[in-house]
């Protein structure tokens, strides 16, 4: 009788201790239910692998970055054409960024903002890059330099009336050129304090029109000068509206600040 009950004492022992952990098991479950994960950080850091030599550490980048803008307005801005964007080098023909640089410079005399637009001679000797344009702007002691470049692409081809080729002189007299080209025209504001880039504005421009196969490239470069200086006057109104707004932009934080 006691062998008996001794294996039945054992089973409602074991039956007994699975309940209470199972009753006991809910509380916990619930628990990490009602738990929150904590917001992630944001990053104050790049995490990708660098793979070029920019020279700036991360601390300069995120000094650079937080730095609020200091306009220093009205003040004295240069205007300068270049034969390639950022690169203190004149254009490779006379007459490339002249119309330009006149447009932008009297769009911005114009304006209370600025008290002298002086255009710049981009012959004078500096060294290379950035750099070179911020020694560049220092000799002319303007602040603010604003840089012009432009680039077209040559889609010249040739049209349907191509055909009157085979009868050659129909060929010669018929305009079986179409002379076309797409282009873009960019000015950037550098800060020569800081040597940072304050903002840049693209302006297409495209042109379109039939030629005689004969001085279809001259046609194509007077098209493309034509189109550019036409392009250019509305570059210098929106030059001008990027400066007004940079210039609330400070009046703002200047408030905040003072408020």
């Amino acid at each position: 009788m006691v062998r008996t009950a001794l294996p039945l004492f054992a089973v409602l022992v074991a039956v007994s201790g699975c309940a209470a952990s199972r009753g006991s098991s809910k509380p916990i479950l619930l628990a990490a239910e009602e738990t929150v994960a904590p917001a992630p950080a944001p990053l104050d850091r790049s995490l990708f692998v660098p793979r070029g030599e920019s020279g700036l550490s991360e601390a300069d980048l995120a000094r650079i970055l937080d730095a609020p803008l200091d306009l220093k307005l009205p003040a004295r801005v240069g205007v300068a054409a270049l034969g390639q964007a950022f690169c203190p080098s004149a254009p490779t023909t006379l007459d490339a960024g002249i119309a330009a640089t006149h447009a932008l410079a009297e769009s911005l005399e114009g304006s209370p903002l600025v008290t002298v637009a002086s255009e710049m001679a981009t012959e004078i000797p500096t060294g290379g890059g950035v750099e070179g344009l911020r020694e560049l702007a220092a000799r002319y002691r303007t602040p603010y330099l604003l840089l012009y470049s432009e680039r077209f692409e040559d889609r010249t081809h040739a049209n349907g009336l191509a055909a009157l080729w085979f009868t050659v002189l129909g060929g010669l007299l018929t305009p079986s050129q179409t002379v076309q080209g797409a282009g873009l025209l960019s000015v950037s504001l550098l800060d020569v304090r800081t040597g940072t880039l304050l903002f840049t504005i693209h302006q297409g421009v495209a042109f379109e029109e039939m030629h005689l196969p004969l001085r279809a490239g001259a046609a194509f470069r007077d098209l493309r000068r034509k189109a550019a200086d036409e392009a250019a006057k509305a570059l210098a109104s929106r030059v001008l509206e990027k400066f007004q707004r940079l210039a609330r932009e400070e009046e703002t934080e200047e408030r905040g600040v003072g408020g």
